[in-house]
């Protein structure tokens, strides 16, 4: 089943041959954002009321329809919506004047922490294991700036902002299917495919997704103080050092790790991008995710889009 929204409407249609199967009524302005929950019987609508604009959320019944809920909190659009991969929390993210990403209790509509976005957040993702939420934002005119942040789900903590490579404005991300790779668009019609920073990559001990010589001073500071190694690197999994796989990180992971970096086990298609444009003083404190220069079937077959990505840049 496809969900669609236009204004004050939403269709379910039959994927198989294009049959409309229902149409949902009750918004009383555009509906911007449309999600199912992961065992698909409840569909999320982000859209709003009145003027001026107040967020509004409906969670609907798929089965039939019936309107379960509305979540309001919001004091602009909202304008995107995604639930968790265990359907028990759900994210909205608000347009200017609201700036914020929420995040709600489904079983009963109990709001949870509120995340503070500097710009209007066009897009919110969770990570396949729930612990992370990926946002996309836009300043919009006449600045057109963008960025993407990684929040830890479980205490609304602000892990990493990136705002290189988000060019105009940052307009959807998503996940792969195994959380190794953060998939985004962006408003100068390009889709760029980045290594997740947060996912567990053995080696990785800086979480910037690479194993490389970046991750030698991390991981002999992880084996002699890990408590300041997770201050200098927060929403990082210490287990990536468990390279030898025995389910703990010890000294018996120093030579697996010697063997990865000498070994060929580096990760070739993925490069540290500099943004070639002409303010770069301005850009010398811009935060950049680790982009794929290159790719193959192979490794983009579990992406939720089914096409081909063709490498930019």
């Amino acid at each position: 089943m496809l969900a669609s929204a236009s204004y004050q409407e939403i269709k379910f249609w039959r994927v198989s041959d294009g049959a409309l199967l229902k149409t949902l009524t009750g918004h009383t302005n555009s509906v911007s954002s449309v999600a199912f929950s992961p065992d698909g019987q409840t569909l999320s609508s982000g859209s709003a009321t009145g003027y001026p604009y107040q967020g509004e959320i409906r969670l609907w019944r798929v089965a039939d329809g019936a309107l379960l809920r509305t979540l309001t909190g919001h004091t602009d659009y909202v304008l995107s919506v995604a639930f968790s991969p265990d359907g028990r929390t759900l994210a909205s993210g608000s347009d200017y004047n609201d700036r914020t990403i929420k995040l709600w209790r489904v079983a009963d509509g109990m709001p949870l922490p509120t995340l503070t976005h500097e710009w209007s957040v066009y897009s919110v993702a969770f990570s396949p294991n729930g612990r992370t939420l990926a946002s996309g934002s836009s300043a919009g005119y006449p600045n057109y700036w963008g960025e993407i942040r990684l929040w830890r789900t479980s205490d609304g903590a602000l892990l990493k902002t990136y705002d290189q490579e988000a060019a105009w404005g940052v307009l959807s991300v998503q996940y792969s299917r195994d959380g190794r790779f953060l998939g985004y668009g962006r408003s100068d019609a390009t889709v760029v495919l980045a290594y997740n920073p947060t996912a567990r990559v053995e080696g990785d001990l800086n979480c910037d997704g690479l194993v490389d010589s970046g991750d030698i001073n991390p991981f002999v500071l992880a084996l002699s103080d890990p408590d300041t190694w997770q201050q200098q690197n927060p929403g990082c999994d210490i287990m990536n050092g468990d390279i030898n796989s025995d389910g703990e990180f010890n000294l018996g992971d120093i030579s697996p790790f010697v063997e990865l970096l000498s070994g060929g086990h580096l990760r070739p298609c993925c490069r540290r991008i500099s943004l070639p444009v002409p303010e770069r003083d301005a850009l010398r404190s811009r935060r950049g995710l680790s982009r794929c220069s290159q790719y193959d079937r192979a490794q983009l077959r579990d992406l939720h889009w089914g096409t081909t990505l063709q490498a930019h840049g």
